[in-house]
């Protein structure tokens, strides 16, 4: 793989310099722009996505909570069994 990179005759910094003064030539470039450019900052952010593991996240500890609590008050407010023989 790096056979093939070397072999490129032209650097990096000059691909990058000559695509830059591409675009400058050229004024009809849009299909160079990112696809996000009209996207809104909560939408590139995937706002949506974290509210969501948020949700279920908060939702799993809550419920954690409560399912220790119960456990834990049947556990030691649990009378213990008397045996028949006393």
């Amino acid at each position: 793989m790096s056979r093939i990179m070397c072999d490129i005759p032209i650097k990096p910094l000059d691909t990058a310099l000559w695509w830059t003064e591409y675009v400058l030539r050229h004024e009809n470039t849009f299909h160079l722009q990112s696809s996000g450019i009209g996207d809104s900052p909560l939408y590139k952010k995937n706002f949506d996505v974290w509210v969501l593991l948020l949700i279920i996240f908060s939702v799993a500890i809550i419920s954690n909570y409560r399912l220790a609590r119960i456990v834990f008050n049947i556990i030691i407010y649990s009378k213990p069994n008397k045996s028949k023989s006393e």
